[in-house]
């Protein structure tokens, strides 16, 4: 960490778990070159916190996702763990009823739904997960996949689950079936 010192020099101290240099500087370059040093190893910690945690950042910014595909009683999503989805996770489906959109830009303001089922996340890989779907409506069988969307209903379950366990591939589970 970088400190002033009281006859206006710049002690920069660096330490990590076997050793601390301690360098001070008059000198106006100098001055520059430590504070550079300080800040870019400032930033390496904040960079390094960042990707340790950038599941659970994810997971706070979970937003809807769309079905890929539907087959009898598991669906397939177009999101997965690096989108803040987990296991267990508890999913509503969603018939898609009026998109309300901006008038002037064409951007998608709103999506208003209907619920038509549930679903729990049995598998999730990196960029997709495999559902379960645990209970489904009548008009479920009549809408088409394009005119689904889910989203999830359960904001906080994947922030305690641990991020470091590997998920299944389809692969693993067409060969253990």
């Amino acid at each position: 960490m970088g400190t002033t010192g009281s006859d206006n020099s710049i002690v920069l101290t660096i330490s990590n778990d076997s050793q601390e240099k301690i360098i001070s500087s008059k000198n106006a370059e100098m001055k520059k070159k430590l504070m550079a040093l300080v800040t870019e190893d400032a930033m390496n910690q904040i960079v390094k916190k960042l990707n340790n945690h950038s599941d659970k950042l994810a997971c706070l910014l979970r937003k809807a996702t769309l079905l890929a595909d539907v087959d009898e009683d598991k669906v397939i999503l177009n999101k997965g763990k690096m989108h803040g989805y987990c296991k267990k996770l508890k999913l509503s489906i969603e018939r898609k009823i009026k998109i309300i959109k901006d008038p002037a830009t064409g951007i998608i303001l709103s999506i208003k739904t209907k619920k038509v089922g549930e679903i729990e996340l049995a598998d999730v890989d990196s960029q997709f997960s495999v559902g379960i779907i645990k209970s489904k409506n009548n008009e479920f069988n009549k809408v088409k996949v394009e005119n689904l969307l889910v989203k999830p209903t359960d904001s906080k379950l994947c922030l305690n689950q641990s991020y470091n366990e590997q998920p299944k591939s389809l692969k693993q589970e067409k060969i253990q079936a």
